[in-house]
């Protein structure tokens, strides 16, 4: 289990994340500086963002948790952390906003910089945290040098969800007087309408075009939470070089079915070491 750490976000509410370092690693945020060239040989630092709004980062059996063991054992330091409105991170969740996300992971990525060292980052997410790692990386001045994105069955088209499905057919929760409340309830989940409201003006598909980084998606082939049908646009759409798509047959969301987990763990860390 790794380090468990709170970070402000701002004067009133933190960020819970998880930082699994591994033991005896003497490389983080270190340039080693010879007579005739300057080699960067720093450790890159893994970043998993949480599937939203109805999630956190130990949702789908731990995915995250056994990932950053396996490859805190290879020698690669992660941390995981909630969004806030999620898992113990500060907030409610009505309050969830694209921009929240947003500023969530910004904030993280800062603390990395400042405060760790790293330069190098690879990216994990899940579902709708694709979103706010998308616009992350149109940033020109991010201060770090992405080399690889591990996408599980990413929401690359937010309202084709079951979720916002749903909202499209329901609209926001009544209060007793029929009068429209700022959330969407959904299931025992309250979503604010914020947040679809900011989704509307995403194209995340879009944004693939300028990233270069290598991609891996993972997803199941029965998942009915996120559509497949976005994967053929992505393939049509990425600008990398190099795609590997890995479909689990009769895996749903979350591929946490006994028979998928290890290939689905073994096929993300494999991944990723090759790209560190």
């Amino acid at each position: 289990m790794g380090a468990e750490i709170f970070l402000p976000v701002n004067d009133t509410q933190n960020l819970n994340l998880v930082y699994e370092k591994p033991d005896g690693h003497l490389n983080w945020g270190i340039e080693l500086k010879g007579s005739d060239v300057e080699e960067d040989i720093t450790t890159p630092i893994v970043v998993m963002l949480h599937d939203a709004p109805c999630n956190n980062r130990q949702s789908h059996d731990a995915l995250f948790g056994n990932l950053a063991r396996m490859l805190s054992e290879r020698g690669l330091p992660s941390v995981s952390f909630d969004f806030r409105g999620c898992g113990d991170s500060d907030g409610q969740q009505h309050d969830l906003t694209f921009k929240t996300m947003q500023e969530d992971l910004h904030c993280v990525m800062s603390w990395l910089a400042k405060e760790e060292g790293f330069k190098k980052v690879i990216f994990v997410a899940c579902g709708l945290g694709v979103a706010p790692l998308l616009t992350f990386l149109n940033l020109k001045d991010s201060g770090f040098k992405t080399l690889a994105l591990t996408l599980f069955w990413p929401a690359l088209d937010p309202y084709s969800t079951s979720v916002f499905k749903a909202y499209l057919e329901h609209g926001a929760t009544k209060d007793k007087d029929g009068n429209d409340l700022p959330y969407f309830e959904y299931g025992h989940h309250r979503i604010g309408l914020s947040l679809f409201n900011q989704l509307r003006q995403l194209d995340p598909i879009a944004t693939l075009k300028h990233n270069k980084a290598p991609i891996l998606i993972q997803q199941g082939t029965a998942d009915d939470t996120v559509p497949l049908h976005q994967i053929d646009t992505v393939r049509e759409m990425a600008g990398c070089e190099y795609l590997d798509i890995q479909l689990f047959e009769g895996g749903t969301n979350g591929l946490e079915a006994a028979n998928l987990r290890p290939h689905v763990l073994r096929g993300a860390q494999e991944f990723i070491l090759k790209f560190s």
